[in-house]
Protein backbone atom coordinates (compact mmCIF):
# COMPACT_ATOMS: atom_id res chain seq x y z
CA UNK A 1 0.00 0.00 0.00
CA UNK A 2 1.03 3.51 -0.83
CA UNK A 3 2.00 6.15 2.04
CA UNK A 4 0.63 9.23 0.82
CA UNK A 5 3.26 10.91 3.11
CA UNK A 6 6.25 9.47 1.37
CA UNK A 7 4.59 9.33 -2.04
CA UNK A 8 4.19 12.99 -1.97
CA UNK A 9 7.32 14.07 -0.66
CA UNK A 10 9.28 12.03 -3.24
CA UNK A 11 8.55 14.89 -5.79
CA UNK A 12 9.05 17.81 -2.98
CA UNK A 13 11.53 19.60 -1.35
CA UNK A 14 11.46 19.64 2.35
CA UNK A 15 13.57 22.72 2.20
CA UNK A 16 11.32 24.82 0.55
CA UNK A 17 8.74 22.70 2.27
CA UNK A 18 9.72 23.87 5.52
CA UNK A 19 10.32 27.52 4.48
CA UNK A 20 9.89 30.04 7.52
CA UNK A 21 8.36 32.53 5.09
CA UNK A 22 4.98 34.24 6.19
CA UNK A 23 1.97 35.03 3.67
CA UNK A 24 2.25 38.56 3.31
CA UNK A 25 5.87 39.67 4.18
CA UNK A 26 8.94 40.07 2.11
CA UNK A 27 11.41 40.18 4.54
CA UNK A 28 12.78 37.64 6.95
CA UNK A 29 12.47 38.11 10.58
CA UNK A 30 15.26 38.04 13.44
CA UNK A 31 15.09 35.39 15.68
CA UNK A 32 14.26 36.52 19.26
CA UNK A 33 15.96 33.81 22.14
CA UNK A 34 15.82 31.37 19.42
CA UNK A 35 12.14 31.28 19.44
CA UNK A 36 11.34 30.50 15.66
CA UNK A 37 9.10 31.51 13.62
CA UNK A 38 6.78 28.37 13.50
CA UNK A 39 6.73 28.61 17.61
CA UNK A 40 5.45 32.58 16.79
CA UNK A 41 2.40 30.93 15.20
CA UNK A 42 1.47 28.90 17.80
CA UNK A 43 2.16 31.83 20.10
CA UNK A 44 0.11 34.18 17.75
CA UNK A 45 -3.17 31.78 17.25
CA UNK A 46 -2.82 30.86 21.03
CA UNK A 47 -3.49 34.90 21.59
CA UNK A 48 -5.76 35.32 18.58
CA UNK A 49 -9.60 36.08 19.62
CA UNK A 50 -10.69 33.69 16.78
CA UNK A 51 -8.78 30.76 18.93
CA UNK A 52 -10.15 31.92 21.99
CA UNK A 53 -13.92 31.72 20.69
CA UNK A 54 -13.72 27.97 19.87
CA UNK A 55 -14.17 27.92 24.03
CA UNK A 56 -17.90 28.14 23.41
CA UNK A 57 -18.29 25.70 20.76
CA UNK A 58 -19.41 22.43 20.16
CA UNK A 59 -16.97 19.46 20.44
CA UNK A 60 -20.14 16.99 19.92
CA UNK A 61 -21.89 17.37 22.91
CA UNK A 62 -24.06 21.20 23.40
CA UNK A 63 -24.50 23.28 25.85
CA UNK A 64 -23.58 20.67 28.54
CA UNK A 65 -23.78 21.72 32.55
CA UNK A 66 -20.89 18.94 32.69
CA UNK A 67 -17.82 21.28 32.86
CA UNK A 68 -15.37 18.10 32.15
CA UNK A 69 -16.81 17.39 28.94
CA UNK A 70 -14.53 19.37 26.08
CA UNK A 71 -15.44 22.17 24.11
CA UNK A 72 -13.89 22.94 20.55
CA UNK A 73 -10.75 24.70 22.84
CA UNK A 74 -10.04 22.11 24.54
CA UNK A 75 -10.27 19.62 22.06
CA UNK A 76 -7.91 22.15 19.84
CA UNK A 77 -5.36 21.91 22.13
CA UNK A 78 -5.36 18.19 22.75
CA UNK A 79 -5.29 17.38 18.82
CA UNK A 80 -1.99 20.00 19.19
CA UNK A 81 -0.28 18.34 21.60
CA UNK A 82 -0.44 15.49 19.61
CA UNK A 83 0.53 16.69 16.97
CA UNK A 84 3.62 18.27 18.30
CA UNK A 85 4.66 14.70 19.06
CA UNK A 86 3.57 13.42 15.58
CA UNK A 87 5.69 16.37 13.73
CA UNK A 88 8.69 15.62 16.11
CA UNK A 89 8.76 11.35 15.20
CA UNK A 90 8.19 12.25 11.26
CA UNK A 91 10.80 14.96 11.78
CA UNK A 92 13.44 13.28 13.52
CA UNK A 93 13.74 10.54 10.63
CA UNK A 94 13.68 13.16 7.74
CA UNK A 95 16.17 15.31 9.38
CA UNK A 96 18.28 11.68 9.78
CA UNK A 97 17.41 10.24 6.53
CA UNK A 98 18.76 13.79 4.45
CA UNK A 99 21.16 15.07 6.92
CA UNK A 100 19.53 18.32 7.21
CA UNK A 101 20.92 19.29 10.49
CA UNK A 102 23.70 20.80 8.44
CA UNK A 103 20.57 23.37 6.64
CA UNK A 104 19.28 24.45 10.40
CA UNK A 105 16.51 22.20 9.96
CA UNK A 106 15.51 20.61 13.35
CA UNK A 107 12.91 17.71 14.20
CA UNK A 108 11.19 20.33 16.62
CA UNK A 109 10.85 22.46 13.28
CA UNK A 110 8.18 19.71 11.93
CA UNK A 111 6.56 19.11 15.46
CA UNK A 112 6.23 23.44 15.63
CA UNK A 113 4.47 23.28 12.27
CA UNK A 114 2.15 20.40 13.22
CA UNK A 115 1.49 21.87 16.47
CA UNK A 116 0.35 25.23 14.93
CA UNK A 117 -1.76 23.90 12.28
CA UNK A 118 -3.45 21.61 14.57
CA UNK A 119 -4.04 23.96 17.40
CA UNK A 120 -6.23 26.38 14.64
CA UNK A 121 -7.83 23.07 13.17
CA UNK A 122 -10.89 23.86 14.01
CA UNK A 123 -11.22 28.12 14.10
CA UNK A 124 -13.42 28.34 10.96
CA UNK A 125 -15.66 25.54 12.82
CA UNK A 126 -19.58 27.72 13.10
CA UNK A 127 -21.21 26.21 16.57
CA UNK A 128 -22.64 23.27 16.55
CA UNK A 129 -20.13 21.86 14.05
CA UNK A 130 -21.61 19.97 11.20
CA UNK A 131 -24.98 21.03 11.97
CA UNK A 132 -23.83 24.79 11.87
CA UNK A 133 -22.69 24.34 8.24
CA UNK A 134 -25.56 22.54 7.45
CA UNK A 135 -27.58 25.61 8.82
CA UNK A 136 -25.27 28.72 7.00
CA UNK A 137 -25.87 26.51 3.61
CA UNK A 138 -29.56 26.57 3.99
CA UNK A 139 -29.63 30.28 5.14
CA UNK A 140 -27.97 31.40 2.10
CA UNK A 141 -29.54 28.98 0.07
CA UNK A 142 -33.02 30.89 1.15
CA UNK A 143 -31.43 34.26 0.77
CA UNK A 144 -30.42 34.29 -2.37
CA UNK A 145 -33.11 32.07 -4.21
CA UNK A 146 -35.77 34.71 -2.62
CA UNK A 147 -34.74 37.88 -3.14
CA UNK A 148 -34.53 38.61 -6.64
CA UNK A 149 -32.49 35.42 -7.33
CA UNK A 150 -29.81 37.48 -6.41
CA UNK A 151 -27.62 34.28 -6.62
CA UNK A 152 -27.70 34.16 -10.02
CA UNK A 153 -27.90 38.16 -10.07
CA UNK A 154 -24.01 38.88 -8.45
CA UNK A 155 -22.50 35.57 -7.73
CA UNK A 156 -20.21 33.37 -10.15
CA UNK A 157 -20.69 30.08 -10.24
CA UNK A 158 -17.55 29.63 -8.20
CA UNK A 159 -18.90 31.71 -5.85
CA UNK A 160 -22.13 30.27 -5.45
CA UNK A 161 -20.73 26.65 -4.87
CA UNK A 162 -18.97 28.68 -1.78
CA UNK A 163 -22.12 29.58 -0.41
CA UNK A 164 -24.06 26.42 -1.60
CA UNK A 165 -21.37 24.20 -0.12
CA UNK A 166 -20.05 26.49 2.88
CA UNK A 167 -17.25 24.90 4.33
CA UNK A 168 -15.40 25.29 8.14
CA UNK A 169 -12.64 24.69 6.88
CA UNK A 170 -12.27 27.59 3.97
CA UNK A 171 -13.93 29.68 6.87
CA UNK A 172 -10.78 28.90 8.98
CA UNK A 173 -8.06 29.61 6.07
CA UNK A 174 -10.15 33.18 5.65
CA UNK A 175 -9.47 33.84 9.08
CA UNK A 176 -6.54 33.11 9.34
CA UNK A 177 -5.11 34.99 6.25
CA UNK A 178 -7.60 38.31 6.23
CA UNK A 179 -10.33 38.47 8.62
CA UNK A 180 -7.83 38.43 12.23
CA UNK A 181 -5.68 41.81 12.18
CA UNK A 182 -6.81 43.42 8.84
CA UNK A 183 -5.89 45.05 6.78
CA UNK A 184 -3.03 43.99 6.43
CA UNK A 185 -2.17 40.91 3.45
CA UNK A 186 -2.24 37.68 5.19
CA UNK A 187 -4.04 38.88 8.01
CA UNK A 188 -2.09 37.35 11.12
CA UNK A 189 0.96 36.52 8.44
CA UNK A 190 1.46 32.94 9.46
CA UNK A 191 4.44 31.14 8.05
CA UNK A 192 3.27 29.72 4.65
CA UNK A 193 4.41 26.07 6.02
CA UNK A 194 1.66 26.09 8.99
CA UNK A 195 -0.90 27.69 6.44
CA UNK A 196 -0.38 24.64 4.33
CA UNK A 197 -0.12 22.11 6.92
CA UNK A 198 -3.56 23.54 7.90
CA UNK A 199 -5.44 23.16 4.62
CA UNK A 200 -6.28 19.58 4.23
CA UNK A 201 -8.34 19.91 1.32
CA UNK A 202 -6.30 22.35 -1.07
CA UNK A 203 -8.38 22.74 -3.96
CA UNK A 204 -11.84 25.04 -4.69
CA UNK A 205 -15.29 24.15 -4.21
CA UNK A 206 -16.51 24.39 -8.03
CA UNK A 207 -14.74 20.77 -9.49
CA UNK A 208 -16.74 18.68 -11.88
CA UNK A 209 -17.75 15.55 -9.85
CA UNK A 210 -16.21 13.61 -12.78
CA UNK A 211 -13.07 15.18 -12.10
CA UNK A 212 -13.23 14.43 -8.62
CA UNK A 213 -14.44 10.84 -8.94
CA UNK A 214 -10.90 10.28 -10.88
CA UNK A 215 -8.93 10.78 -7.61
CA UNK A 216 -9.33 9.42 -4.47
CA UNK A 217 -8.06 10.32 -0.50
CA UNK A 218 -10.18 12.03 2.13
CA UNK A 219 -8.31 15.36 0.66
CA UNK A 220 -11.04 15.85 -2.13
CA UNK A 221 -14.03 15.29 -0.15
CA UNK A 222 -13.92 19.24 0.82
CA UNK A 223 -12.46 21.89 -0.14
CA UNK A 224 -10.06 24.37 1.52
CA UNK A 225 -10.78 27.94 0.53
CA UNK A 226 -13.15 30.44 -0.80
CA UNK A 227 -12.76 32.14 -4.18
CA UNK A 228 -12.09 35.50 -1.86
CA UNK A 229 -8.95 33.79 -0.92
CA UNK A 230 -7.60 31.45 -3.62
CA UNK A 231 -4.82 33.90 -5.08
CA UNK A 232 -3.77 33.89 -1.36
CA UNK A 233 -3.82 29.86 -1.32
CA UNK A 234 -1.99 29.78 -4.58
CA UNK A 235 1.00 32.03 -3.03
CA UNK A 236 0.99 29.84 0.35
CA UNK A 237 1.03 26.84 -2.28
CA UNK A 238 3.72 28.03 -5.28
CA UNK A 239 5.93 29.42 -1.76
CA UNK A 240 5.89 25.74 -0.22
CA UNK A 241 5.82 23.75 -3.81
CA UNK A 242 3.03 22.11 -3.76
CA UNK A 243 1.94 19.97 -6.96
CA UNK A 244 -0.75 21.20 -9.09
CA UNK A 245 -3.37 18.36 -9.14
CA UNK A 246 -5.16 20.02 -11.51
CA UNK A 247 -4.52 22.51 -14.53
CA UNK A 248 -8.13 23.73 -15.07
CA UNK A 249 -8.74 24.38 -11.65
CA UNK A 250 -7.50 25.63 -8.17
CA UNK A 251 -6.40 22.17 -6.80
CA UNK A 252 -2.74 21.53 -5.40
CA UNK A 253 -1.82 18.14 -3.63
CA UNK A 254 -1.91 18.56 -0.03
CA UNK A 255 1.25 19.39 2.35
CA UNK A 256 2.85 16.10 3.82
CA UNK A 257 2.75 17.44 7.59
CA UNK A 258 -1.81 17.87 7.09
CA UNK A 259 -1.48 14.20 7.23
CA UNK A 260 -0.01 14.42 10.41
CA UNK A 261 -2.63 16.90 11.24
CA UNK A 262 -5.33 15.01 10.20
CA UNK A 263 -3.82 11.66 12.07
CA UNK A 264 -3.93 13.87 15.11
CA UNK A 265 -7.52 14.64 15.03
CA UNK A 266 -8.21 11.03 14.50
CA UNK A 267 -6.30 10.00 17.14
CA UNK A 268 -8.02 12.63 19.66
CA UNK A 269 -11.61 12.58 18.70
CA UNK A 270 -11.19 8.68 18.06
CA UNK A 271 -10.72 8.68 22.10
CA UNK A 272 -12.05 11.69 23.84
CA UNK A 273 -15.38 11.57 22.09
CA UNK A 274 -16.37 8.38 23.25
CA UNK A 275 -15.00 9.08 26.47
CA UNK A 276 -16.74 12.22 26.88
CA UNK A 277 -20.02 10.03 25.36
CA UNK A 278 -19.39 8.06 28.37
CA UNK A 279 -19.77 10.86 31.23
CA UNK A 280 -22.63 12.08 29.61
CA UNK A 281 -24.23 8.45 30.22
CA UNK A 282 -25.10 8.15 26.90
CA UNK A 283 -22.28 4.89 26.44
CA UNK A 284 -22.45 2.44 29.11
CA UNK A 285 -18.96 1.83 30.83
CA UNK A 286 -18.94 -1.91 29.00
CA UNK A 287 -18.91 -0.44 25.48
CA UNK A 288 -16.93 2.63 26.09
CA UNK A 289 -14.32 0.05 27.24
CA UNK A 290 -14.99 -2.14 24.26
CA UNK A 291 -14.40 1.02 21.66
CA UNK A 292 -11.34 2.34 23.56
CA UNK A 293 -10.18 -1.00 23.32
CA UNK A 294 -10.54 -0.83 19.53
CA UNK A 295 -8.96 1.80 19.14
CA UNK A 296 -5.57 0.58 21.27
CA UNK A 297 -5.75 -2.12 19.03
CA UNK A 298 -5.45 -0.56 15.87
CA UNK A 299 -2.64 1.84 17.05
CA UNK A 300 -0.40 -1.41 18.38
CA UNK A 301 -1.10 -2.94 15.13
CA UNK A 302 0.23 0.17 12.92
CA UNK A 303 3.25 0.36 15.84
CA UNK A 304 4.13 -2.72 14.66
Amino acid sequence: MSNPLLDNTAMMDWKKLLTPKRLGKTKSEDLQFDRTPFQRDYDRLVFSSPFRRLKDKTQVFSLSTNDYIRTRLIHSLEVSSVGRSLGRIVGEAIVKKYNFNQDGLRASDFGDIVSAACLAHDIGNPPFGHSGEDAIRTGFESWYNTVNHVGEELLSKSQKADFDLFEGNAQGFRILTKLEMPPKKGGMQLTCPTLAAFTKYPRESLISESTLNCHSGRSVKKYGFFQAEKDLFAEVAETVGLIRSHDNAAWWSRHPLAFLVEAADDICYSIVDVEDGHRMKYIPFKKTKKLLNVVANLSNKDLQ
